[in-house]
């Protein structure tokens, strides 16, 4: 009789799959539910998946506010019951931490698909010198600082800052229509950076609340009930920025 060998069980996943232009975006469901920390590291040893992020955020949240079945699911179960993790950190900065121009403030939102949340401190910027500046807003490796002139908490704009560092320039458009569709507001939640004495760091998120299809940049992560989203592209998906 030959060597016998137990191997890993074999078990398919369920994918959602969304079509834009030429990418096919396919989002793994259910969603990982945990803390910020724990969605995001279990998305990061998922040898299939990444943790959907930037235009992929919008693309999902129009498929939870306009599919069914197990899209109707995610747009009760995660967005209105509950809110579905991005993967960002961000830092509030009010005026008098940045080096070199004191005047500055403004929010720095960090890439963070790692989930490192509130484990270990954002660092202030000192200047934007070796940043790329585009329409306004400072780009560096995987963080975005986005200065207070260039966003406002409240009803969101096709150009606000804030939602762009997070949901990519083309993804903000379809997000705000989206929520239009479904008779909603879009909003963007946040810290009113006037009213802070030093820096306050935060993780982001997207909710439906009180009329409102939010962006919310003020969650401490530590909530076991969040979602987050893993997806694969077909083709590579559009630029996060």
């Amino acid at each position: 009789m030959g060597n016998i060998e137990l191997l890993s069980a074999e078990r398919k996943r369920t994918y959602l799959p969304v079509k834009y232009g030429t990418d096919i975006v396919k989002f793994a469901y259910p969603p990982v539910k945990g803390t910020h920390k724990e969605c995001f590291e279990t998305l990061a040893k998922d040898k299939e998946l990444r943790p959907a992020q930037g235009i992929e955020l919008a693309l999902l949240t129009y498929g939870a506010y306009t599919g069914k079945d197990e899209w109707a699911s995610i747009r009760q179960d995660c967005f209105r019951s509950n809110y579905v993790r991005t993967p960002n950190r961000i830092l509030w900065i009010p005026k008098g931490f940045i080096n070199k121009d004191k005047s500055l403030s403004g929010v720095l939102v960090e890439r963070d698909l790692s989930g490192k949340g509130l484990s270990t401190k954002m660092k202030v910027p000192s200047d934007f010198s070796s940043w790329k500046e585009k329409d306004g807003l400072y780009l560096y490796g995987g963080s975005v600082f986005v200065p207070a002139d260039k966003y406002k908490l409240g009803e969101m704009t096709e150009k606000d800052g804030f939602a762009r560092a997070i949901l990519s320039d083309e993804g903000v458009p379809m997000f705000i229509k989206t929520a239009k569709d479904a008779k909603l507001t879009s909003y963007n939640w946040g810290l009113n950076v006037n009213e802070l004495k030093e820096p306050i760091q935060r993780v982001a998120l997207l909710d439906e609340s009180s009329g409102r299809l939010g962006l919310g940049g003020s969650g401490w992560g530590g909530n076991p009930d969040g979602r987050a989203f893993g997806c694969v592209t077909a083709k590579p998906t559009k630029k996060i920025r």
